[in-house]
């Protein structure tokens, strides 16, 4: 998440995430992240007291967005697509009030390469300055030769870019 307008309000900023992902045997990952961001109603900078942020997700080359929705509502025509260094991203402003909270939930199919050979990952990215992110995870995998049909479940607190192999 990027910070715009020099308001740096990281740290009175609380972001859950849930990711959940169905992978098939075909090389394709449908997933699922659900991302709730909550400005503290205690607001270190009352002189900014809107937040104003682009949120960036970084997915796999090749990913399609299927649905992208804000507080319930469609938003997927407000949402940049690129690419950078060799990944897609889309991208989003969000603005919140002192105490207010939005829910984002992205639905997009992503391509994997080589998952069966190589393994499958997730790499997970801090904002530096942010407070930890609330991370809850689920992988289902399809019957495959490597996994077989199976499901991982991850729950932690990311303080730090992690990457999470399969």
């Amino acid at each position: 998440q990027l910070n715009i307008n020099g308001q740096k309000n990281g740290q009175a900023i609380e972001r859950r995430v849930k990711f959940s992902s169905e992978v098939n045997s075909l090389g394709f990952a449908n997933d699922e992240l659900n991302l709730t961001i909550l400005l503290a109603e205690n607001n270190p900078r009352p002189l900014h007291e809107r937040e104003r942020s682009y949120v960036e997700i970084i997915v796999p080359a090749g990913s399609r967005m299927r649905e992208a929705r804000m507080e319930g509502k469609d938003f997927i025509n407000e949402v940049n697509y690129f690419q950078e260094a060799g990944q897609t991203v889309f991208g989003f402003w969000v603005e919140l009030e002192p105490g207010e909270a939005k829910n984002i939930v992205l639905k997009y199919q992503a391509p994997l390469k080589n998952y069966t050979e190589s393994g499958y990952g997730l790499n997970l990215f801090k904002q530096a300055g942010a407070k930890p992110i609330e991370f809850k995870g689920e992988i289902n995998f399809e019957d495959t030769a490597k996994y077989g049909s199976e499901q991982r479940v991850i729950r932690e607190s990311i303080d730090a870019d992690k990457t999470i192999r399969f």
